[in-house]
């Protein structure tokens, strides 16, 4: 090549540099934070409001050494182009790999609302340590599962009222009966606190209350099979409705022009 056609390339480069948007200038992304934001922060000072949240939002968990290992010298653009095609690529997987959790999660948790409890008795007694709040009830496994322990949340309800003034959860020992099986039942007394019992149940509020409605619902915590392993440990909803979310943020920002 002449040196005047390398010297009319030199200047068509330059021109197509100066007339290129603040979306197209290449960032500095080899020289440190002060060249890079150097370079960037005049240049995002020009983009329209859409264009600065798509590319905060495609750079928001990314260091200025991830950005220039991924998009070495990249433009703005570009970065956002490969973030979003990153997770529109990546991201629906991620979300197929989760369904087998989470069928497993709604089925143990279905099966956990099986469980219930009836036959509920209040009553407060005296002892050494003064006064203790105690309840009894019944409890029916009606699931398909079989429980080594279960855990319960108690809450009282005084005269209509619905909001609880006192909740206290706690677990069930089945083991001295070989578990609690499908079909099966048990009644138990449970002592409400440690040694002085909790006084929230003691109150005069409650001790005067014209009407207590007491409820007792399975909770997953304390909640174990035959060989101690927790049941529905692990709900992954809520990072699937995260991947989706960021989904639709990246179908979002991949259209921005």
């Amino acid at each position: 090549m002449s040196f005047r056609n390398l010297l009319a390339a030199a200047v068509l480069s330059l021109t197509l540099g100066a007339c290129a948007g603040p979306m197209d200038r290449p960032l500095v992304t080899d020289q440190g934070d002060a060249a890079y934001f150097d370079r960037l922060n005049p240049l995002f000072a020009q983009m329209t409001p859409e264009q600065q949240e798509a590319f905060n939002w495609s750079v928001s968990d990314l260091t200025i050494s991830a950005i220039h290992q991924r998009y070495p010298g990249a433009s703005a653009r570009e970065v956002i182009a490969g973030e979003t095609a990153l997770i529109l690529q990546t991201y629906p997987e991620k979300i197929t790999a989760l369904q087998p959790s989470l069928q497993q999660f709604q089925q143990a948790r279905a099966q956990l609302a099986q469980l219930r409890s009836d036959n509920i008795q209040f009553r407060i007694e005296q002892d050494f340590h003064g006064l203790q709040p105690y309840l009894k009830a019944d409890f029916h496994n009606g699931s398909t599962l079989s429980f080594s322990t279960t855990g319960w949340s108690a809450q009282m309800y005084l005269d209509g009222a619905d909001t609880p003034v006192a909740s206290h959860e706690f677990t069930l020992n089945h083991r001295n009966r070989s578990g609690l099986l499908p079909g099966e039942e048990e009644s138990h007394d449970i002592h409400l606190g440690f040694v002085t019992g909790d006084a929230n149940w003691m109150t005069l509020e409650v001790r005067n209350a014209r009407q207590r409605r007491i409820q007792i619902v399975p909770i997953q915590p304390g909640t174990t099979d035959l060989g101690e392993r927790p049941y529905a440990l692990h709900d992954p909803q809520p990072e699937i409705d995260r991947l989706q979310a960021v989904i639709a943020a990246a179908e979002k920002y991949r259209a921005v022009p």
